[in-house]
């Protein structure tokens, strides 16, 4: 349940305003400033993959030239980014 809830918030912070949420949309929450970010980074970018390991931690491929790949605990404590220039966008 736990890993259900952090994952609702990692997809909700994408989000560049707060959706309304429907009276019967589960027992989902938005967790405002979940996580931390590395040093020089303040914010998303467009994220287009996320995933959980067995362990609760939590993968996002978003589009930062600098750190494509994040990694974090289940609390929001980054872990470790790679993938620099690996990926081609536009």
């Amino acid at each position: 349940m736990r890993i259900a809830v952090v994952f609702a918030a990692v997809v909700l912070q994408f989000a560049a305003s707060r959706p309304s949420i429907a009276a019967d949309s589960g027992s989902y929450r938005f967790v405002d400033n979940w996580t931390t970010f590395p040093e020089g980074m303040t914010a998303w970018s467009s994220a287009t993959g996320v995933d959980i390991d067995a362990k609760g931690n939590i993968y996002v491929f978003h589009r930062n030239p600098a750190m494509p790949i994040m990694a974090f605990d289940k609390d929001g404590r980054f872990l470790r980014a790679w993938g620099q220039n690996m990926f081609k966008t536009t």
